[in-house]
């Protein structure tokens, strides 16, 4: 099981802050669990210990209080405000709802960015590779499981650093 967030001051002042607009929010008020339900942070218990300090605010949490609050992240954490604005460019919001990336995810974006377009194209190849291999059927993700991407033939494995790429393994089918 994965250790729990340590929370800092920063995280406590964020806490702070959104436990004020928790307070002042208009009636009708909703429980902590129905909110937490309705505005997908979690259950009672996980919008008690984000009011009350207890765990650091998440993306995702922050998301779900600002929409149910009617308010913007950056009224109560200008740490989560500074990540959304950056990563608002990369892609459209309406596509992809960037709240529910964990850290490897976002980490993966920001190692992404640092690449020059020639290495991007070349992940992006290696990356459909590994996803054929484990999806064979077309997806989001994928919606062309068994073609090769733009500018690609199939005569030749794609490559990554001059290493072939992993091919799909040939699934057994069960009769």
């Amino acid at each position: 099981m994965a250790r729990p967030a340590k929370v800092n001051d920063e995280h406590l002042e964020e806490a702070r802050l959104l436990r004020e607009l928790w307070e002042a929010r208009p009636e009708p008020r909703l429980t902590q669990d129905a909110f937490g339900s309705k505005f997908d942070i979690g259950g009672q218990s996980a919008v008690w210990r984000f009011l009350n300090g207890r765990d650091p605010l998440s993306l995702k949490a922050a998301r779900g209080f600002a929409k149910g609050l009617n308010r913007q992240i950056s009224e109560f954490s200008s740490r989560l405000a500074k990540e959304v604005g950056l990563l608002a460019p990369l892609v459209d919001s309406e596509v992809l709802d960037l709240t529910k990336l964990n850290r490897s995810e976002l980490q993966l974006v920001e190692l992404f960015r640092g690449l020059v377009p020639s290495s991007q194209h070349a992940l992006l190849v290696h990356a459909n590779n590994l996803y054929t291999a484990e999806h064979q059927e077309p997806s989001r993700a994928n919606p062309f499981a068994k073609a090769p991407p733009p500018g690609e033939t199939t005569k030749a494995p794609h490559t990554l650093a001059g290493k072939p790429a992993p091919q799909p393994k040939q699934r057994k089918r069960q009769e």
